[in-house]
Formats: C-alpha cells, structure tokens, sequence
C-alpha cells in the first residue's frame, strides 16, 4: 500500500481495512499503545515488562475478528500475565514475548521479532516502489494471459 492505494491485494478488502488487519495481526496492540521514554527503556535495560491488560485496544474486542494479543488476554485458561519487549539501541522494539499457559506450561513464549532492514525512508520507498514496480507487471502478465485463453 502507498498513499492509501492498494496494490497485490483482493479487490473486496478495503485499504484501510487491509492496513488495520495486518497492523494488529503483526505488530499488535502491546507494541503501538506502549508509550515507553527512553529514559525508562535505557534504565530497564532496553528490556521492558507491563501487565498486557494495560496494552489491549478495548475498541477491537467487540470486532468480528479479535486480534490474538487482545483473544489472548480475554482467555483465562491462558493465564496471560505479562507482555515483554526487547528494545535495541535506537529505542525500536525487536522481539515481543508473552508469559502465559501454552504448549510447554506456563513461561515466556516469543510471539514476534522485529527487524529494520533499511536505514532510512528514502531507502524504504525504493524498495517499496520496486515491489509495485513488480506487482503491476505481474498483475500485467496475468491480464495478458487471460486475454490469450
């Protein structure tokens, strides 16, 4: 998606709806209401830990679909205590774990990690505009082969 225009994705799903679905899905509501200063980050040891019912998005409890951070904290036999993030030395979180009851008891589990490949933003819209670049000349060959039979 760039300047609120979709590209590669169903026809059916909104931009918007699209956006918010992966950004709850994948980054989820621990990391974007968590409103750390770096002082605290810098104290804690670049690692930070906070009870997930303070970081749930009450709003996306009564959706449809509730996204897993927020189904998490809802489901009692989970016992989901803490939420943890990992911060690195430029103050941008790197791996988000849960405590909770899964599979091998009740310890820390790592739900997501993440990564910053690029250095800044013209270098991000580069490689976003490559990957356009790329899925209209897919969406291009398909049409084209559709009009061939």
């Amino acid at each position: 998606m760039k300047n609120g225009k979709k590209f590669g994705e169903y026809a059916s799903v909104s931009s918007s709806d699209s956006y918010n679905g992966i950004l709850y899905e994948e980054v989820t509501s621990a990391i974007l209401n968590l409103k750390v200063p770096k002082e605290e980050i810098e104290k804690s040891n670049f690692i930070i830990e906070r009870d997930p019912k303070s970081l749930i998005t009450k709003s996306l409890m009564k959706e449809k679909i509730t996204p897993e951070f927020e189904s998490r904290v809802l489901d009692k036999e989970d016992q989901f205590t803490k939420v943890r993030i990992t911060y690195n030395r430029d103050y941008l979180p790197v791996k988000l774990e849960w405590y909770f009851k899964g599979k091998d008891g009740l310890k820390w589990y790592t739900w997501s990690r993440f990564s910053y490949p690029y250095k800044n933003e013209s270098e991000f819209n580069k490689k976003l505009d490559e990957e356009i670049k790329r899925i209209k000349d897919i969406e291009k060959e398909h049409e084209a082969e559709g009009e061939d039979g």
